[in-house]
């Protein structure tokens, strides 16, 4: 650490404007990679740039140090990225900036969905949009504005199974609860490995053995197609916004069995299905 305040902290008190501070941080950023297995030094080097450049807005180079932190010592950098977008947010941009911003809070956002932060999910989508916007980025305007619509309903789901989430593992799991955390994991969060299981143990029979079907992953386009229609099917008795879950899980097996190359009605079947599954969801 005396080492580190001789070198750079030295210089940064005597730094007369911000360019100057600047320099300063990205060389310590820079001079990190150097320090080898000294990793105390590396830890008190990164975070002191990080200060620096923080204190100075240089969003860049803090990111930069953020990501040597993460990667030097498997940190988990959740809190402190989320904190460094919101200072982001709040910052007028160079277009320069924009599009690490807009990525940045992009995957972040969907950090957040897989630990159910909602609140947080949603400010990350609302940040990648506005710097979506400074760049006239139409195209991502319009997917991360559909993810907000998206963020709502899952936020709505979420605080319904809330409560049963915490009831998973019992053995003596009650199959009503099986099915609600199944039904959040697989058809509003997507985490089919996490939810089916869950699907395995329903109260709803048809929902059950088509879950147990899911879960032998069956090999032959025959069973795969099977499973597809039958997903294709819950879907069409099922309403937003589990039906879209469902109709691409449909759309996996269809695809997965189409990669065996069927015949005749059974591929049109498949190809067809497909094709409609996708303009469903394209404009849902």
């Amino acid at each position: 650490m005396a080492l580190v305040k001789e070198l750079f902290l030295t210089r940064y008190q005597k730094a007369a404007n911000r360019e100057e501070k600047e320099d300063i941080a990205r060389e310590m950023v820079t001079k990190s990679e150097q320090l080898g297995d000294d990793l105390a030094g590396k830890y008190v080097m990164l975070t002191a740039a990080q200060r620096i450049a923080l204190e100075v807005n240089d969003i860049e180079t803090a990111s930069d140090a953020l990501d040597q932190l993460v990667e030097t010592f498997e940190m988990d950098a959740y809190d402190s990225r989320v904190a460094l977008l919101r200072k982001t947010a709040n910052l007028t941009q160079e277009n320069t900036f924009d599009t690490r911003i807009m990525d940045d809070a992009w995957g972040l956002s969907q950090e957040a969905v897989k630990r159910d932060d909602y609140g947080t999910a949603t400010n990350m989508v609302e940040t990648a949009l506005a710097a979506a916007r400074r760049l006239n980025d139409k195209d991502r305007v319009s997917k991360y504005s559909r993810r907000l619509f998206e963020l709502e309903k899952m936020e709505a789901s979420y605080q319904k199974v809330k409560e049963s989430l915490t009831l998973v593992g019992d053995p003596s799991e009650d199959p009503k609860i099986s099915e609600q955390v199944g039904r959040y994991y697989c058809f509003i969060k997507e985490e089919w490995d996490q939810g089916l299981p869950h699907l395995a143990r329903s109260a709803d029979a048809d929902l059950r053995r088509l879950a147990q079907r899911d879960l032998q992953a069956p090999t032959g386009t025959e069973l795969q197609l099977e499973l597809a229609d039958g997903w294709w099917e819950m879907a069409q008795r099922s309403r937003s916004p589990e039906d879209t879950g469902m109709n691409k899980r449909a759309q996996y097996w269809y695809e997965v069995a189409l990669e065996n190359r069927p015949q005749g009605l059974p591929r049109l079947k498949a190809e067809l299905r497909v094709k409609e599954i996708k303009a469903d969801l394209a404009q849902s």
